[in-house]
Parts: structure tokens; sequence; C-alpha cells
């Protein structure tokens, strides 16, 4: 009985030693991990551990996180092509403290190029604002797109864009140079149809 004793002591023992290997290889992926908390890794970390939170024990695979990730990055990527983007409220406050009620009759109207966030938030392009008035001819262009049916960010991005009918400028450039609007109407037009087959 002893001899037994002894040899299943002697496997536990080995067990314990593996159990310990492995949280010491734990504990080094840890410490590798945290090396470097620069913004990039406390970000994924936060991404990662939202997935988990939403997910639950589900698995997560690589098109999944693809998915999410091009999700997460693209309001910021079209930020960074459109530049500034106002909401509401800098938009009410530029137009000389109008009401919100203002803000979307001008919106219905068709006087002011606005995008829709993914929580529904009206975003507002500066670049369409001259001397605190919206380009009247720039956001006539943005409407013949998003008419077309073009989407309203893929309206803005094109407003944002180098046009080869523009001599090379983006429309909100040709504009600011004092462009011939009927050009730009002609080239939105254009491009309204072709986007929208």
């Amino acid at each position: 009985m002893a001899v037994k004793g002894e040899g299943a002591e002697a496997a536990l023992d080995a067990v314990a030693e593996r159990l310990r290997d492995a949280e010491r290889s734990v504990q080094a992926a840890r410490e590798a991990l945290t090396l470097d908390e620069g913004p990039n890794v406390v970000a994924a970390k936060v991404f990662l551990a939202t997935l988990r939170e939403v997910l639950g024990d589900e698995e997560i695979d690589e098109a999944v996180a693809r998915r999410a990730a091009l999700t997460a990055s693209a309001e910021r990527a079209w930020s960074r092509h459109l530049g500034t983007l106002y909401d509401t409220g800098q938009v009410r406050e530029l137009l000389g403290g109008v009401s919100r009620q203002r803000v979307g009759e001008l919106l219905r109207a068709r006087r002011l190029m606005a995008m829709a966030d993914r929580s529904g938030r009206k975003r507002f392009p500066a670049f369409q604002f001259r001397d605190g008035e919206p380009a009247a001819e720039l956001v006539q262009a943005f409407w013949a797109l998003v008419d077309a049916p073009v989407g309203d960010w893929t309206a803005a991005s094109w407003t944002a864009s180098a046009h080869d009918g523009l001599d090379g400028a983006s429309p909100a450039e040709w504009v600011a140079r004092g462009g011939d609007a009927d050009r730009l109407l002609m080239a939105a037009r254009r491009d309204a149809a072709r986007l929208s087959r």
C-alpha cells in the first residue's frame, strides 16, 4: 500500500510542477503584454474586452474581429478625410444661435450638408461654411448625390475629394475659389448617375 501511495504522491508532485510551469508561462505572457502600454495596446485590450462583454463565451473568429475593427475605425477614417465635423449645437452657434428646430428646417430645405452617424446624430462638415453661412452651391451638389441615391457619407466624401471635372480641385475647394456653380452641379449630377448604378 505504501508503494502505491508513494507512486500517487510522485504523480501528484509531477502534475503540481507542471501547473507551476504553466502558471509561470501565463505570468510571463501577461508581463510581455503589459510591457508596452501605449495607446494602441490599451485600445486593443479595451476592444477585445468589449467584444467579450457583448459576445460572452462565443468564439470570436478572425472575420468577426476584422468586421468589428473596420466598423470601429470607419468613423475615424471618415473624420480624417472630411476634417472637422460639427454637431448640431455647434452649427446652431455658428449660425448665430438659431434653435435646434431652425437647423432641422434648414436640413429639410436642403440648405445644409449633414450625415447621420451610427447613433443617428447629425454631423455637419465644417468645410461647407463660408463666413458662418453654408456654401449654397456645395450644398446643392451634395444633395444631388444624396438624391441619386448615394449615401450621405459618400456624398460628403465626394465634396471633399479631388475631381478631374473641376480641374483637380475638390468641390469644396472649387466653391471656395469661386468656381462656376453650373459646372459643379453638372459634375455632381454626372457622378450621381454613375454612382447610383
